[in-house]
């Protein structure tokens, strides 16, 4: 199944924007709300095209899987999920409303993390048995999270996982071969099938949300982003970019490296956490420069800075900083967790996470000066930690025991062929 997605309305006119401005907004403040919503736009079509990309090239892979034919399509999987995490800088409930028909929010689907390798691959894995369960649409849909939070079927890291497998090494991501998916065994044909409709069901729910954000601030005054007043709109921008700092630090930074340390590493069967990183930071950056920044050096004035007044600099250099100290940084999560905390490299993470938070300080700083923000400092969900998945592990092992809850409730097909 494919997804068209249509072309997105064009955004009105700036010079439109002489004829809004009222006693509440300023020229340059509606310059900035359209600077936001195009570059939301464009960031929501890209993401859109690389994960339809990836699909792609998984169906290439999957017609013809060897080593030439991997490499690419992990390739394809590095490029669409950096493109979906310069998404971040535009989340807020004003920003990413996307909500399927039972009222879900694609996001928890699409970046679910951690994801337990046993629960795919174990001795009663879902694609490693001869389960009653088929693979298909809505059996992926059907087991993702259903009985513990790293039961993850559907999204970037279950496809990761298949891509890469268990990363063994410290210095290495994981060395999944090609032969894996190679043949009509079991495991094999399963592989197959669950990767190809992974993809399909990602871009499905990319395309969701590029449709909705589309419809939601397309070229119409009326629409209700354009209706927001001045205090809503420039308040949940900051609130959001604040809180997407703060959520960098913590998830990529604080929390792999804290008491929990290891237990959520961010993208690690690809060991690509950092790239992440820097595709988060540069997202914040594009929204304050109003442009995306190609290299480093292009955090130059624009965009949202001529509201900052004197704290622009001071703020672009943090995320220039920001974005410099985690492209000189290892590659290797697990090597860092493992690390004394006083080595140089532990140290320079330690720095990166406070400059992300002193970022957010500024740009909060910065919604006092504008009379805006009154939000409070928004609290973004972290993936769970080892103890409550262990709890919902040993709960959901007892119900099993017990006879309560059977392995895997998903229906009692027998047929294991992949249907869509």
């Amino acid at each position: 199944m494919r997804f068209i997605l249509p072309c997105f309305a064009a955004l009105v006119s700036l010079a439109s924007c002489s004829s809004q401005i009222t006693s509440d907004w300023t020229e340059s403040e509606l310059l900035f709300r359209e600077s936001c919503l195009s570059l939301a736009q464009k960031d929501h079509q890209n993401a859109w095209a690389a994960a339809t990309a990836l699909r792609d090239s998984i169906s290439t892979f999957a017609a013809q899987p060897d080593e030439a034919t991997l490499a690419e399509t992990r390739k394809a999987w590095r490029s669409a999920h950096v493109s979906w995490m310069r998404l971040h800088a535009h989340g807020g409930p004003d920003f990413l409303p996307c909500q399927d028909a039972q009222g879900q929010v694609p996001a928890n689907r699409i970046a679910a993390e951690p994801v337990s390798e046993s629960f795919l691959e174990g001795e009663q894995g879902l694609l490693t048995t001869d389960a009653v369960i088929k693979i298909n649409r809505d059996s992926l849909r059907k087991a993702h999270r259903l009985y513990a939070p790293d039961e993850v079927s559907t999204g970037f890291h279950a496809i990761e996982f298949l891509l890469w497998g268990t990363d063994h090494d410290l210095d290495h991501p994981g060395t999944r071969a090609a032969a894996d998916f190679v043949g009509e065994s079991l495991a094999a044909s399963r592989r197959r099938a669950a990767l190809i409709i992974a993809s399909r069901l990602l871009v499905e729910d990319l395309t969701l949300c590029a449709h909705q954000w589309s419809a939601f601030q397309a070229d119409n005054e009326n629409t209700r982003l354009r209706r927001l007043s001045r205090k809503e709109f420039l308040g949940d921008r900051l609130d959001t970019l604040a809180a997407t700092c703060d959520q960098l630090a913590v998830h990529y930074l604080e929390h792999p490296f804290g008491k929990q340390a290891g237990v959520n590493e961010p993208s690690r069967f690809s060991d690509t956490g950092f790239d992440d990183l820097r595709a988060g930071i540069r997202g914040v950056a594009s929204v304050i420069t109003g442009r995306w920044p190609e290299v480093a050096s292009d955090y130059r004035q624009g965009g949202f800075n001529s509201l900052l007044g004197g704290q622009s600099d001071e703020l672009l250099k943090l995320l220039r900083d920001t974005e410099l100290l985690a492209a000189q940084s290892t590659p290797s999560y697990e090597r860092l967790v493992l690390a004394p905390a006083a080595e140089a490299e532990r140290q320079r993470l330690t720095k990166l996470a406070a400059d992300l938070h002193q970022c957010a300080s500024l740009i909060r700083d910065a919604g006092k000066k504008l009379a805006v923000s009154t939000a409070p400092v928004r609290t973004l969900p972290v993936p769970g930690t080892l103890k409550a998945l262990d709890a919902e592990k040993r709960s959901r092992d007892a119900a099993i025991e017990a006879g309560k809850m059977p392995s895997h409730v998903l229906g009692n097909q027998t047929n294991t062929q992949s249907t869509y």
